[in-house]
């Protein structure tokens, strides 16, 4: 009789103690966990404004000074015109964009090592002194009036459709290369020399324009 009683008190012993450990679980459920943190590589970002373009582009959820680096490969147009943005570093680390406009900004600097995809750059009304496209192969339209750049170089963007640089400091440049070049706009710029292939002197397409003190020149020295 004594050692059925025993059995009897054990089972309800273990018993209680499942119940008792299901119950602990349900609660570490409720707490929803501790979370991991995010140890993905991250982009410094320096300027809130530009990172708020990014955040805008859907690459970034809050303006905190950095971006996952890999988020930036999502970007494919960037859109930010007057947006009081100076500096733009982090743009190299996005490999598909396509789109840049800029306009109307404070942006010095600005380095396209990093976006061989970009179609479209509109720069226009900034303080850029300096600009370097000939990582850009496929590069088709690029404006930057009311800069200060003194030398172009596009003898390595075959496509390009489309040059605007008014008002700028611009002595020479070469678009010879530029067999597609339908605008091309350089009033504005100092005494210039615009260098072109005979086929281009030979028939100046309608929608180029220059001061009349302007040259086209096979040959600019």
């Amino acid at each position: 009789m004594k050692k059925y009683f025993f059995i009897t008190i054990c089972t309800l012993s273990l018993s209680f103690i499942t119940c008792d450990s299901s119950d602990d679980s349900s609660s570490g459920d409720d707490d929803g966990g501790v979370e991991e943190s995010d140890n993905r590589p991250r982009t410094t970002i320096s300027d809130i404004n530009f990172e708020q373009a990014i955040v805008n582009a859907g690459a970034d959820d809050v303006v905190d000074g950095s971006v996952v680096t890999a988020n930036l490969a999502n970007v494919i147009n960037l859109i930010a015109e007057e947006s009081a943005i100076s500096n733009v570093s982090g743009i190299e680390k996005m490999p598909n964009l396509e789109t840049l406009n800029l306009r109307r900004n404070a942006v010095s600097d600005i380095n396209f090592s990093g976006n061989p995809k970009l179609k479209f750059i509109f720069l226009d009304e900034n303080a850029i002194t300096q600009l370097d496209v000939s990582n850009l192969p496929i590069l088709e339209k690029l404006t930057f009036d009311l800069n200060t750049v003194s030398t172009i170089n596009v003898s390595a963007n075959p496509s390009l459709e489309q040059l605007e640089f008014e008002s700028n400091k611009v002595l020479n440049i070469d678009v010879s290369n530029n067999g597609a070049l339908s605008v091309l706009n350089t009033v504005g710029n100092p005494a210039l020399c615009i260098q072109v292939s005979e086929a281009q002197l030979n028939e100046i397409p309608n929608g180029w324009v220059k001061d009349d003190d302007d040259t086209y020149a096979l040959i600019c020295n």
